[in-house]
């Protein structure tokens, strides 16, 4: 997976988690630094940037929620921009609406410009805490 390769090349273990068991949390790569660890919910699109609207779904986000909070880890999700062959990081909270539970919710440019940053500045939170 292109994240955990990217994170590997910048001295953050990580590692890709392949969930068989759908009635329990987990995000899709788990990658842990000196003092935190982040979970992450991935993505991928080909489209430019001004066209992206990728939809989280409910349950993804309540899983990745879920599983940050028993491990006391960050939920983030990552977006790959083909396009421009970057990972852009945005935490999971700004993203997720709460109106009689969790609703689903989409990914724009807009809402990537606004909440996330360029996977290399999370790196740095993450190595060096």
């Amino acid at each position: 997976m292109k994240l955990v390769r990217k994170l590997w090349k910048h001295g953050i273990p990580a590692v890709r988690v392949l969930n068989t068991l759908p009635e329990y949390p987990a995000p899709d790569v788990i990658a842990f630094g000196k003092e935190v660890t982040v979970a992450f919910e991935v993505k991928h699109t080909s489209l430019p940037p001004e066209k992206i609207n990728i939809t989280l779904k409910h349950r993804q986000a309540k899983r990745l929620l879920d599983f940050s909070l028993k491990t006391k880890s960050q939920p983030y999700v990552a977006v790959y921009v083909e396009k421009q062959d970057k990972w852009y990081v945005i935490p999971l909270q700004p993203l997720i609406t709460f109106r009689k539970g969790l609703k689903q919710t989409n990914i724009t440019w807009a809402k990537i410009r606004k909440y996330g940053v360029e996977l290399e500045k999370l790196v740095e939170l993450i190595a060096y805490g």
